[in-house]
C-alpha cells in the first residue's frame, strides 16, 4: 500500500522509476507491484506502441466505490459469446466461478446447453448461434495462420505440443485441421520465418497467402519486410525448382541465402564496398576533407574534439582555438559524447532526446536560466540542494542536452526549439545519415540513445516515406536490414585509397566498432579499407602519442609523414637508453655540490 501511494503521487511510473523513488530492492518492488496488479489496484498504461524494449508504466486504478452487482453476469455472458460452445467447467478458469454458477447465469441470460461430440459433452452457447451450428455449410478451405493463444486452437494444444514441442510456432489451420506451422520471430527491421512446415507441399501457396494476411498486422507496427530461411525442411538457398517457382510467384526475391518480400531494394554490397562508402561520406579521405573547422561544423552539425579535426579537416588547429570565433558551445551530442556544436543544433539534440526532467534538474535549470552564463561554483552556491544533488542535476541536464557551456566555461540553457520528439528525432536521424550514409536499426538506436525501438523505427519510416532513405539487405551474406540514402543506393561506390588514421575518440571509430573494424582502446591506420596498423594513444595537430604500435613499416611511415607535416614529433612513450643520453657535467657537479654557483 505504501508503493501504491507512491504510484498515485507520481501519476504513472515504471519499475525502474519506482526503485529509484523508494530506495527499495528491485525484487521487493517487483513483488509488491505483482500483488497490486493481481488485486487490480494498478493497471498498465499504454502509449499506443509496444515492442520488446517497452517498459510497463503502472497507474493506480480507482475502482468504483459501490460494487456493480451485475458485473459478474455480464462478464459470464461475454465469455459465452466469445468462446461458446464452451463447457461450464472451463468457466472456472476464465471467470473463477463454479461451473454450476456459470451455467445458472448463462441459462438466465438466454444461453442454451447443447451436447457436443461422441461423448455428448454439455456446452454453453448463445441461443441465436445454435442455428448457425446446424446449418449445412460447405467446409472452410481457407488456410489461416494463427497464434498459439488463439481460442480456436484451445482443443489442439496437446496435438501441437506433440508435433512441434516447445518451438515458438504459428499453426497453419484449414477448417478445424492443423496442416502445418511457421516458426516466426519479430526481428528489428523485418519479420523472420525460420521454418515453414507443411503436411502437404501443395499447400505452400495457400500458406504464403496466410502469411501475407498476418504481415498486414506487422505493417501496422512499422515492419513491412518478411524473410524466409527454411521451406519444407530445406534451406531457402537449396529449394528445388518447384518451390522456388512458388516463392517467385508469391512475390519473394532470393537475397543473401534466403527469400524476402516487402518494401526493400534487392541490391547487395561487399563489406569493403560499404566501408568505402562510409569513408566517402565521412570526408576523411585525402581530397575530400573539409577546409576549415567552420565548414565541418556547418555540414556535420558538430565536432566532437581535436581527434575529429585531425582526421577530416585540412586546417591544423584545435577546437579550443575555434570555439569562440565560431560561437560553439560544449554539451552532450548525438551520439551521446561531449563535444562542440551550435546552440541551434544543441536545441535539436535536446528535442530529439526528449528526456524528462526531475525536480532536482528543474531546480538547477532555473538557477542557470536566471544567471546565465554562470560558472559551476556559482550554481552550487546558489542551489538549495546539496553539492552532490546539484552536481548530479548538472550532469543529467548535460546528458539531456538541456544545458551547455560557452567557450569560457559558463553554463547556459539550451533553448527549446518547439519541435516535438518525433520530428526532432527524424531530423537528427537525417543528419546522421548525411554523415555516415548507412545504418542498421540497432546501430542507429545506439547512436541516438533511444530506449524505445519504435521511436527509431518511426524516424526511419518517416524518412523512407519521404524518399530520403531506402532499406534492404545491403551487406552481402548478412541477414541484417540496413537503411541508406536513396540517392546512393543505385550508384557506384567510390573506392577508398591512401592512408586514414583514426583515433579512438572519433565517432567514425565508434561506428566501425559495430562493423568489427576497430577495437575500443586502439587507434587504427587504414590503407584504403584494410587495417594495416594499430597503436595506443592519439594524434592531433598538437600532439602525437603512439605507443605499442603494431603493423607494417609502411603504416608507421605514414604516421611519421603525417606528424612531420604538422610539425609534431611522435612520442612513443619509451625511455631512451643510458648510452644515448648526453650528460651535462656542470649540472651533475651542481647536484653533487649544492653550495656551488653555476657559471654563466
Amino acid at each position: 500500500m505504501d508503493l501504491l501511494s507512491v504510484i498515485r503521487g507520481m501519476g504513472t511510473a515504471t519499475l525502474r522509476q519506482l526503485v529509484k523513488a523508494t530506495g527499495r530492492e528491485k525484487e521487493s518492488v517487483r513483488d509488491s507491484l505483482m500483488r497490486l496488479d493481481r488485486a487490480l489496484l494498478v493497471v498498465r498504461g499504454f502509449d499506443g506502441r509496444e515492442d520488446w524494449g517497452t517498459e510497463n508504466r503502472y497507474e493506480a486504478y480507482e475502482r468504483p466505490s459501490e460494487p456493480d452487482e451485475g458485473a459478474v453476469e455480464r462478464a459470464v455472458m461475454k465469455a459465452v459469446r466469445a468462446y461458446g460452445p464452451i463447457p461450464p467447467t472451463a468457466m472456472r478458469f476464465i471467470m473463477g466461478i463454479s461451473p454450476d454458477a456459470a451455467a445458472g447465469i448463462a441459462s438466465r441470460n438466454g444461453a442454451k446447453t447443447i451436447l457436443v461430440g461422441d461423448g455428448q459433452t454439455p456446452m454453453l452457447v448463445m441461443s441465436d448461434e445454435v442455428p448457425l451450428i446446424r446449418e449445412d455449410r460447405s467446409p472452410d478451405t481457407e488456410v489461416r495462420l494463427l497464434t498459439l493463444h488463439d481460442p480456436d486452437l484451445a482443443s489442439k494444444w496437446a496435438e501441437l505440443a506433440a508435433r512441434y514441442g516447445d518451438r515458438w510456432i504459428y499453426p497453419l489451420v484449414r477448417g478445424n485441421a492443423v496442416i502445418g506451422a511457421m516458426e516466426i520471430w519479430e526481428m528489428s527491421g523485418c519479420i523472420e520465418v525460420r521454418a515453414i512446415d507443411l503436411d502437404d507441399p501443395e499447400d505452400l501457396t495457400d500458406a504464403l497467402g496466410a502469411l501475407d494476411k498476418m504481415m498486414a498486422f506487422f505493417a501496422m507496427k512499422g515492419t513491412d519486410i518478411v524473410r524466409v530461411r527454411e521451406i519444407l525442411s530445406k534451406d531457402a538457398s537449396e529449394c528445388d525448382p518447384v518451390v522456388a517457382g512458388t516463392m517467385d510467384r508469391a512475390g519473394y526475391v532470393p537475397v543473401n541465402g534466403f527469400y524476402a518480400k516487402g518494401r526493400f531494394v534487392p541490391r547487395t554490397f561487399e563489406q569493403d564496398e560499404l566501408f568505402s562508402y562510409v569513408l566517402s561520406k565521412q570526408r576523411v579521405q585525402k581530397g575530400s576533407r573539409f577546409r576549415t573547422v567552420g565548414e565541418a561544423v556547418s555540414v556535420r552539425g558538430y565536432v566532437r574534439n581535436d581527434s575529429e579535426i585531425f582526421s577530416r579537416v585540412d586546417e591544423r588547429t584545435t577546437i579550443k582555438k575555434q570555439a569562440d570565433a565560431l560561437k560553439l558551445v560544449r554539451t552532450s551530442l548525438i551520439p551521446a559524447y561531449i563535444g562542440y556544436t551550435t546552440l541551434e543544433t544543441a536545441s535539436l539534440y535536446r528535442a530529439a532526446k526528449g528526456e524528462e526532467t526531475d525536480e532536482d534538474m528543474r531546480t538547477v535549470l532555473a538557477i542557470i536560466r536566471d544567471r546565465q552564463p554562470v560558472n559551476r561554483k556559482a550554481i552550487i552556491n546558489a542551489s538549495p540542494l546539496s553539492m552532490e544533488r546539484t552536481a548530479e542535476g548538472l550532469n543529467n541536464l548535460s546528458r539531456a542536452s538541456a544545458i551547455a557551456q560557452n567557450p569560457s566555461g559558463g553554463y547556459v540553457e539550451v533553448p527549446d526549439n518547439g519541435m516535438g520528439h518525433r520530428e526532432a528525432l527524424r531530423e537528427a536521424t537525417r543528419k546522421l545519415f548525411l554523415e555516415f550514409g548507412i545504418f542498421s536499426a540497432e546501430l542507429l538506436s545506439y547512436f541516438v540513445q533511444q530506449r524505445k525501438m519504435h521511436s527509431v523505427r518511426d524516424a526511419l519510416a518517416d524518412l523512407e516515406d519521404e524518399g530520403f532513405l531506402c532499406k534492404g539487405f545491403f551487406e552481402k551474406d548478412s541477414p541484417t536490414v540496413y537503411w541508406m540514402l536513396s540517392a546512393d543506393a543505385g550508384g557506384p561506390v567510390p573506392a577508398a585509397s591512401g592512408f586514414t588514421i583514426l583515433n579512438t575518440q572519433d565517432n567514425l571509430h565508434v561506428y566501425l566498432r559495430h562493423m568489427g573494424r576497430t577495437e575500443t582502446s586502439l587507434s587504427v591506420v587504414f590503407k584504403g579499407t584494410e587495417p594495416v596498423g594499430t597503436f595506443k594513444g592519439r594524434i592531433t595537430s598538437e600532439e602525437a602519442k603512439v605507443e605499442d604500435f603494431k603493423g607494417t613499416d609502411e603504416a608507421f611511415a605514414a604516421l611519421k609523414d603525417m606528424t612531420t607535416s604538422m610539425g609534431v614529433r611522435i612520442d612513443t612513450g619509451e625511455k631512451e637508453d643510458d648510452d644515448d643520453k648526453y650528460w651535462d657535467a656542470s649540472e651533475f657537479y651542481l647536484k653533487m655540490n649544492p653550495g656551488a654557483k653555476k657559471q654563466i
